[in-house]
């Protein structure tokens, strides 16, 4: 697994040819508009770019830590793409407190900081390796992270649960998987699959 992942680490820097074979994108007849969309965060890149692309993740993903720094790398440098955020908790409690921590950041206006934190962290998550990462790495107390996940616990757990209703309604298959277009890729994507994908949306005019 180790020698697996580090291969996957250099091949998305270089944006090689997929290490899972066949091409892993499938045209969804409808993707409801309200996908695209994700209220409880703010959004990467451009918030009016011409291209949204949606990710599925989850905190202990390990797929999606790898691919964090390469995707948030080709959205910075096209500067027309609007980048998503879904929490999808599908690893269990640990991904569930992990989510609502860095939900209640982002009402602290911290949420970049801390979504950065975790998405660099390695290993399972726990509620007290996830506090200290924000507190350490995000500049959130402990006391005050405790306070605001109180104060929205409903909001945050109403938000995590359309997320997971729309993954289910989609028939994803695990994380992290990307919308994009009417599009829907499975998997860890590499650079070229990503640029691939972008050009296709904009090509379609979708």
């Amino acid at each position: 697994m180790h020698n697996r992942r580090s291969l996957l680490k250099a091949m998305l820097a270089l944006g090689a040819a997929p290490l899972f074979g066949a091409d892993r994108a499938n045209a969804a007849a409808t993707i409801p508009t309200a996908a695209f969309d994700y209220d409880l965060v703010p959004a990467f890149g451009n918030p009016h770019g011409d291209v949204t692309i949606v990710e599925f993740f989850d905190y202990q993903c390990g797929y999606c830590r790898e691919m964090y720094k390469m995707l948030h790398r080709v959205v910075a440098e096209d500067g027309n793409i609007r980048l998503v955020m879904k929490d999808w908790t599908v690893f269990g409690p640990d991904s569930v407190y992990a989510a609502t921590a860095v939900a209640a950041a982002a009402k602290l206006g911290r949420y970049r900081a801390a979504h950065d934190a975790l998405m660099r962290s390695s290993g399972r998550l726990s509620q007290r390796k996830t506090d200290a990462l924000l507190s350490r790495r995000a500049g959130i107390d402990e006391a005050t992270l405790a306070e605001t996940i109180n104060a929205y616990r409903t909001e945050i757990g109403s938000a995590l649960q359309r997320n997971d209703n729309q993954a289910r309604g989609l028939r994803l298959k695990g994380t992290p998987t990307f919308l994009m277009g009417d599009q829907i890729y499975s998997g860890a994507l590499y650079k070229r699959e990503v640029l691939r994908a972008i050009e296709k949306v904009r090509t379609a005019g979708v």
